[in-house]
């Protein structure tokens, strides 16, 4: 896949799995066409947080969002990731009044490496949604992120039947 631009129509960051074996990932399609990516949950976590703090910061100086109706946040199926993403950023279109998320691929061996300069072929996919959208997508995803296991109060780390919390010395669960 070579790098591509999408003027998303639904974009949505949902799992598959359990809690504690979930796989996450994000979804986006304009029109018909549907890219799945693979995410962790940090990435998903990172994302909905950051989002919340760029759209208001273009609010400052853009003023309110534009109003929408709320979109269909579910996952399309099937769901067959096209990469595992390494990193995610956030940019803005101005003359489409688009946030733009751009995500990197993750290059998985040695078949990625460009012959030239032993770097990684990496696509990179541009998803340009509107301010509204972005909210909304930040909301989703930290309930995505939250309907996890619940976090431990002195680690952080997610309690489990297995879980040994490191901050008291496995005393306490």
């Amino acid at each position: 896949m070579s790098d591509v631009e999408l003027d998303c129509t639904h974009i949505t960051i949902g799992t598959v799995g359990e809690p504690g074996d979930r796989v996450f990932y994000l979804q986006a399609a304009e029109g018909d066409r549907v890219f799945t990516f693979k995410i962790e949950k940090g990435q998903a976590a990172a994302l909905a947080e950051r989002l919340v703090d760029f759209v208001d910061d273009l609010a400052q100086s853009l003023g309110p969002d534009p109003v929408e109706p709320a979109p269909d946040m579910a996952l399309r199926v099937p769901i067959q990731p096209d990469f595992v993403v390494a990193s995610i950023s956030l940019g803005f279109d101005t003359e489409r009044d688009r946030v733009a998320i751009l995500c990197l691929e993750l290059p998985l061996g040695d078949e990625d490496l460009d012959d030239d300069d032993d770097e990684p072929l990496r696509t990179e996919v541009r998803l340009l949604i509107t301010r509204t959208r972005a909210r909304t997508l930040a909301k989703h995803a930290a309930e995505v992120v939250a309907a996890g296991r619940p976090s431990c109060e002195l680690c952080g780390f997610p309690k489990g039947p297995k879980h040994v919390c490191p901050r008291s010395n496995g005393r306490h669960e």
